[in-house]
């Protein structure tokens, strides 16, 4: 199969899915827990009407709102600085040996899909320098290319022990990542830097 060649503009659009799930998965669960203890409250007051028990329950939609709003402002100003190294474009690129794929356990505490105290399976891809990617839960990769677009089980058929990958990160943002094939995608004219180098628009 004929390599293609991946473009500048590829990488960005692959770092921003992975931005945009990054944040997904941080998105606080802190907001529904308030509005489950918001609602608790008006139910006790229509139905059970305890004053010490509307209390409580109004206690703890305010104490979970505060702390929903506190880490969504921390999140905005994450995302802002995401954003412009994005728009900047700075970017490193490696090249690694793969190794193998594997699953880890996540304590995430503020995932909106998780009960608290549980812990979420993500799979990765390892390579041989200890470097690891962490498997975006999308359907296909590299959905711009009309020819080489996979699943994440089609990645993994063809990936051999040993194979090499481009290993690009976002410049400050190591877990903002996405791996590229050598067998199937070569660099750009634009990319053809050292692989170690950072790359800027």
């Amino acid at each position: 199969m004929e390599k293609q060649p991946l473009t500048l503009q590829n990488i960005l659009h692959d770092l921003r899915i992975i931005s945009k799930q990054n944040k997904n998965r941080r998105i606080p669960g802190l907001l529904c827990t308030a509005i489950m203890f918001a609602i608790f409250a008006v139910l006790t007051l229509i139905f059970l009407p305890i004053p010490l028990l509307i209390i409580a329950f109004l206690a703890l939609t305010t104490y979970y709102t505060v702390r929903y709003l506190r880490e969504r402002k921390d999140y905005a100003d994450e995302a802002q600085v995401l954003r412009a190294a994005l728009d900047r474009a700075n970017i490193s690129i490696s090249i690694e040996k793969f190794s193998h794929v594997g699953q880890e356990y996540h304590y995430e505490p503020h995932a909106i899909h998780q009960q608290e105290g549980t812990k979420a399976a993500a799979r990765f891809f390892y390579f041989s320098s200890g470097n690891s990617w962490r498997v975006p839960l999308i359907y296909r990769f590299y959905t711009w290319s009309k020819t080489h677009h996979l699943t994440f089980e089609g990645l993994q058929n063809i990936s051999l022990a040993g194979d090499e990958f481009f290993y690009i990160s976002l410049q400050g943002s190591p877990d903002i990542s996405f791996i590229y094939p050598c067998k199937l995608f070569t660099l750009t004219k634009e990319l053809e830097q050292a692989p170690a180098e950072a790359i800027s628009e």
